[in-house]
């Protein structure tokens, strides 16, 4: 899970790196969000498949979790 947090951040980073150089910033947007929304949402599954694997507490509330913060935050492609 650590290494999915620092990919996470990778991308963020790599926007905010294109912004600060003007490169086509609209373009770096678009790309680094594809980026990100594919990472989210396979980082999300591995993340709950590891907490019902590992009887973490109420595992099903963080997956509601994940699942409102994916339908108010993503738009479809």
């Amino acid at each position: 899970m650590d290494a999915q947090h620092k990919k996470l951040f990778q991308i963020i980073n790599e926007f905010h790196q294109a912004a600060e150089q003007q490169q086509q910033v609209h373009k770096a947007a678009v790309i680094c969000l594809d980026k990100l929304v594919d990472y989210v949402n396979i980082h999300f599954a591995d993340e709950e498949q590891v907490m019902f694997a590992c009887d973490f507490p109420q595992p099903d509330i963080h997956q509601k979790m994940h699942q409102r913060l994916t339908e108010e935050n993503v738009s479809p492609k």
